[in-house]
């Protein structure tokens, strides 16, 4: 079950999304939204930002420590980043995922900040769905040995990279893709908005991968862009916390 506080941060970073290009984007994420139901009061979301999701406080503390013996407990994303940049980690070692997902989400949303409104939209619509990764980057791909890891740089696209068997959407926000060589990706829409300045939109998405058999796990972002409408879409940025 996804932690509380990082419950919290995706879910009102979802709602950024519908707010960070208003104008342009009429649908909005409504209080019924599944992604919502841990809120209460539901914030609107022209009362959402990304200053504002930094500094939130969540419900419940994450511990982090650090060589020396050092412990700091932080309650906000902006806590979190400054903690990580001053030398903090996970207290347990079994905490490294919960920490690398919180760090993900975090940056993720420190990076919604920069957007600016779009002149052009040549994303998919909707995004997330089924034929997504056949024009998504194949960095979207769950990638562990070097030999894949070169593959991604050899394909097209993420469906060229491995087949998706199954999808199954949530929302226009939130999808989940299995390929047929079992590797499971969650993908969020965090926002979108235009992030390098050239007037077409560009969506940030916040990626858990997890493979069906043993204990992998990882979160990442990545922020993606299209030229045209029937073009390929091409990675802006990639980033993987702690590594």
């Amino acid at each position: 079950m996804m932690p509380a506080h990082r419950s919290f941060l995706l879910a009102t970073a979802l709602m950024l999304s519908a707010c960070s290009s208003a104008a342009q984007q009429p649908q909005a994420l409504s209080p019924e939204h599944p992604m919502l139901a841990t809120l209460e009061p539901v914030p609107s979301p022209d009362e959402v930002t990304a200053d504002g999701l930094m500094s939130a406080r969540w419900q419940f503390p994450l511990m982090l420590t650090k060589s020396g013996g050092d412990s700091r407990s932080v309650e906000s994303c902006r806590a979190l980043l400054e903690a990580h940049n001053d030398g903090f980690g996970p207290a347990q070692p079994s905490d490294y995922g919960l920490v690398q997902a919180n760090l993900a989400l975090c940056l993720a949303t420190e990076d919604s900040g920069a957007l600016k409104p779009s002149i052009n939209n040549h994303l998919p619509a909707p995004l997330l769905g089924p034929d997504f990764p056949e024009v998504a980057p194949a960095e979207l791909a769950v990638a562990i040995s070097d030999y894949q890891r070169a593959r991604v740089k050899e394909s097209r696209s993420w469906q060229d990279f491995s087949a998706i068997r199954d999808h199954q959407s949530r929302s226009p926000y939130e999808a989940t893709y299995v390929t047929e060589d079992g590797a499971i990706q969650r993908v969020f829409l965090v926002a979108t908005g235009d992030f390098n300045d050239d007037g077409a939109r560009d969506a940030i998405l916040y990626l858990e991968s997890a493979l069906e058999e043993g204990t992998y796990g990882t979160a990442r972002y990545l922020i993606v862009t299209r030229e045209e409408d029937d073009g390929p879409m091409r990675v802006l940025k990639s980033v993987w916390p702690g590594e």
